[in-house]
Formats: structure tokens, C-alpha cells, sequence
């Protein structure tokens, strides 16, 4: 059971996971094979420690390409929005869902056709999430509207004030 998972609230359901372009998944997986096949390369020619450099190269910039998709979580709750950063330490941003007041969507033209963008999630006073590159960001925007909309409509029918 990750952080996410064991933070949530008695009554508190998550309603969306943001998740990474697989364009971010593969450029690690393209570094990691072309470092391989070189190091194959070098190794066919009888050049072994160039192959362990090209090797040792290769998995180091794998892990530093792939670390970001490994150690982050986006989460949309129906109570708030939550990212969490590190592998081992952790540091958490949250944004209960009433205390937001703009979300806005950063994309060029390449992540318009390619449907990958950043999010700027702004809270009451100067409190602001600017989340990573993410897959989908039109959708995590409409969740945190449709969240939010929850949120409120759940407090009118009990009378609470937003």
C-alpha cells in the first residue's frame, strides 16, 4: 500500500490518477537500448571496458530519465488534490478541493497533439502546485472541476456553507 493509499480520509475516495506520457517511459527505455547496443558493439570488438562504460552510462541515465515517473504521484480526491515526490524521503503538496480557485493548463503545440501538458493548480491566498509533465492534463483539470463540484453540491444538500 503506497503513501497515497494510506493518507486518505475515513470518507475519502480517489477519483483520479495522473500518470506520465509514455513518451517520458520510452525516451528512458531508447537512452537505456542504444547505450546497450553500443556497449554489445564494443564488447564484439574486444573493447570491454568501453562496454562497461557504455553499460554503467547507459543504466545511470535510465535511472536519472525514469526517477521522476518512479517518485511522483498526482492523485484527485474528493476531498483534495495531493502530489507526492522521493523514492525514499517524501515530500507531499496538498489542496483541499474548496480552497482552489484556478487551474490552469500549460501545453504546446507539440503536447496539444501529442495530449501531454503541466497543470498550475492555485489555492487560496498564494498557495500554488505547479504539477510535472503529465499525461492528459485536460482530463485532470475536468476531474478537479467535477470534483470540485461534488464538493460543493454535497455541502449544499447538508447545509453546510462552501
Amino acid at each position: 500500500m503506497g503513501y497515497i493509499e494510506q493518507s486518505l480520509g475515513e470518507n475519502e475516495k480517489l477519483h483520479y490518477r495522473g500518470h506520465f506520457h509514455w513518451l517520458r517511459k520510452a525516451a528512458g527505455w531508447a537512452v537505456l537500448a542504444m547505450f546497450l547496443v553500443g556497449a554489445l558493439v564494443a564488447f564484439g570488438n574486444e573493447q570491454a571496458p568501453l562496454a562497461l562504460i557504455l553499460c554503467a552510462l547507459g543504466f545511470i541515465l535510465f535511472f536519472i530519465a525514469m526517477y521522476p515517473v518512479w517518485s511522483q504521484q498526482v492523485v484527485v480526491t474528493n476531498e483534495r488534490l495531493i502530489r507526492r515526490r522521493g523514492l525514499i524521503g517524501r515530500s507531499t503538496e496538498e489542496l483541499r478541493l474548496n480552497s482552489i480557485e484556478e487551474v490552469r493548463v500549460e501545453q504546446g503545440v507539440i503536447g496539444r497533439l501529442m495530449d501531454f501538458g503541466r497543470v498550475l493548480v492555485t489555492g487560496t491566498g498564494e498557495r500554488s502546485i505547479r504539477l510535472p509533465i503529465l499525461a492528459d492534463p485536460v482530463g485532470l483539470r475536468q476531474n478537479l472541476q467535477d470534483a470540485q463540484a461534488d464538493v460543493i453540491g454535497s455541502r449544499r444538500k447538508t447545509g453546510v456553507a462552501a
